[in-house]
């Protein structure tokens, strides 16, 4: 684990978490945790709770299947079809 750089361990913990999504570095990562503790707390854990149930109940090839249909149907629909 790095040197904590914020005064409370779960802040750190959180950031670290957020910072290991593509394209977010430390500073994206802290704005979004801040972000989330001015949430309601029935809001933010609605949000885990999605994520919780995506990971769980999409396996990747399904999703990949699932997204490639809905841009062919994105496309039919911009072809007029």
């Amino acid at each position: 684990m790095m040197q904590q750089q914020y005064p409370s361990q779960l802040l750190e913990k959180a950031v670290e978490e957020f910072a290991k999504l593509p394209g977010i570095g430390r500073k994206t990562a802290l704005r979004l945790v801040l972000y989330l503790l001015r949430q309601e707390t029935a809001d933010v854990e609605q949000f885990a709770d999605a994520v919780k149930e995506m990971k769980h109940g999409i396996k990747l090839q399904s999703a990949a299947r699932q997204l490639d249909h809905l841009r062919g149907r994105e496309r039919a629909r911009r072809d007029g079809y």
